[in-house]
C-alpha cells in the first residue's frame, strides 16, 4: 500500500512524469522494481494456493504437494545456479561502471580547460572567441545531458 502511495505522490508531483527530476526518476525506478517483485510473489502465492486447492479436490491433501514441489524445485535450481547468476550480474555491473583511469583523464582535461578559460578571462576581449567557446561548452553540456537522460530512461 505505501509503495502505491509513493508512486501516486511522484506521479502527481511530476505531473504524470512530464517534469521528473533525477531524484524522482531514481525513486520511481526503485518503486516500480519493488512493485514488480511484490506482484510476482503475490501472483505465485495465489496461483499456488488455487492450484493446490483444485488438486486437493482430486488428490485429497496430497494435491498440496504439487505446488510445494514446484516451489522446492525452483528453489533448488536457483541455489544450484546462484553463483553463475551472481557472476553474470557482476560482469554486467562492471561493464556499466566507470573506468577509474578514464575518469581521471576526463577530470584532468576539465582542469586544464578551466585553467585555459581563466587565462582567457584575464586577456583583453577577443570579439569572436568567447561566443565560440560558449557555444562549444553549451553543445558539450547538451550532449552530456541527452546521454545521461537516455541512459536513465533505458534503466527505467
Amino acid at each position: 500500500g505505501t509503495h502505491y502511495g509513493r508512486l501516486l505522490s511522484i506521479m502527481i508531483r511530476s505531473r504524470c512524469q512530464r517534469m521528473l527530476d533525477p531524484h524522482d526518476r531514481l525513486e520511481l525506478f526503485v518503486i516500480t522494481a519493488k512493485l514488480r517483485i511484490y506482484h510476482s510473489l503475490g501472483f505465485g502465492f495465489l496461483f499456488g494456493s488455487y492450484t493446490g486447492a483444485w488438486l486437493s479436490f482430486w488428490m485429497n491433501v496430497s494435491g498440496l504437494y504439487v505446488p510445494a514441489g514446484i516451489s522446492a524445485f525452483l528453489g533448488v535450481l536457483y541455489l544450484w545456479d546462484r553463483k553463475a547468476l551472481q557472476m553474470r550480474q557482476h560482469e554486467v555491473e562492471g561493464q556499466r561502471s566507470l573506468n577509474p583511469q578514464q575518469a581521471d583523464e576526463v577530470c584532468a582535461l576539465l582542469d586544464r580547460t578551466a585553467l585555459l578559460l581563466g587565462e582567457l578571462g584575464q586577456q583583453p576581449a577577443h570579439g569572436a572567441e568567447l561566443p565560440h567557446i560558449r557555444d562549444v561548452l553549451q553543445s558539450l553540456q547538451t550532449s552530456l545531458a541527452e546521454r545521461y537522460r537516455a541512459d536513465a530512461d533505458v534503466n527505467l
